[in-house]
């Protein structure tokens, strides 16, 4: 430890108008390394002034501060990575069968950023509903709601023929995601999957997780992730089966998983995420999307198979 105006009247630098009290203050007092302390002492004062030696010890303190910052920051990670992360578990879950995942997450992720487990964010998962198709409507099994290692999970797996499996998670570090398990809806004979249900699906989780995001999470932007596993060889169909009269089959995927990011915002509404995650899926299976996406009675409108 070093004094930057010497203790002193007659030492270095000694000559200023502090007082004897303030000379022994942090304010004037500066880390050396010995070798440091003797030079700026006996080498003339003319090239380490009293304004030389403060704005060093300015300099050093900014930078400290910035790596007790860096330090306090290391388990920070980009919210794109922690996605790919996640996207390796979801193919363990699903076992490359048919699921679809729509998941919020934090632009930055760090541990322990919200309380999943308080009781307004188990409220607003307990009133999700996750699944408004024609043929099946369910709610979540507030039953099933529990913490786990990742903060706060409801799941349904039980393979039944009346709804789908599901699972809906919100973890510490703010991530969230809505699974909805769609085997039951395609057709094993050609593998085709109607255009209603899959909107449906896109609807009720977009919705759901847009709620939570709304009423319980501080975030003014996350990123938005839309993923479907087990999607080789399906196709999409773009109107009713029975009858199939003005059907049409999309081409088949030849890929495993289909997936699309997008950074949104807290005040982005619901109508214009479904209009955007459900147009680029439309794509990946060969249609167009240059129809409106509804027609004047708000029913969606049918796409049309993409051709030259």
């Amino acid at each position: 430890m070093a004094h930057i105006v010497a203790k002193s009247t007659n030492g270095p630098r000694g000559t200023n108008h502090l007082t004897s009290q303030e000379r022994d203050q942090y304010s004037n007092l500066i880390l050396l390394c010995p070798t440091c302390h003797r030079k700026i002492d006996k080498e003339p004062i003319i090239e380490w002034t009293v304004e030389k030696l403060r704005e060093m010890k300015r300099e050093h303190e900014t930078w400290i501060s910035q790596q007790l910052s860096l330090s306090s920051n290391s388990n920070q990670i980009d919210g794109s990575r922690f996605i790919e992360s996640r996207q390796q578990e979801w193919r363990e879950f699903t076992q490359n069968r048919a699921w679809i995942i729509f998941s919020l997450t934090p632009l930055t992720i760090s541990n322990d950023s919200i309380d999943p487990t308080a009781p307004e964010i188990r409220r607003l998962v307990n009133s999700l509903q996750y699944m408004d198709c024609e043929k099946y409507q369910a709610s979540i099994q507030k039953n099933y709601t529990r913490s786990n290692e990742h903060g706060l999970i409801n799941e349904y797996q039980v393979g039944s023929k009346s709804r789908p499996d599901y699972r809906i998670q919100i973890s510490w570090n703010g991530h969230c995601e809505f699974m909805v398990g769609i085997e039951k809806y395609i057709n094993k004979r050609n593998k085709s999957l109607l255009y209603r249900d899959f909107v449906k699906f896109f609807e009720s989780q977009i919705g759901g997780l847009k709620y939570v995001w709304n009423q319980g999470l501080p975030y003014k932007s996350m990123l938005a992730t839309m993923t479907m596993t087990g999607t080789k060889k399906i196709s999409l169909l773009s109107g009713n089966r029975d009858p199939i009269f003005g059907a049409e089959h999309g081409y088949p995927v030849q890929s495993d998983i289909l997936e699309y990011r997008q950074v949104i915002n807290k005040n982005d509404d619901n109508e214009s995420l479904l209009e955007l995650f459900t147009r680029r899926f439309v794509n990946y299976f060969g249609f167009d999307n240059s129809e409106s996406f509804r027609d004047e009675n708000g029913k969606f409108n049918r796409p049309i198979r993409f051709v030259n």
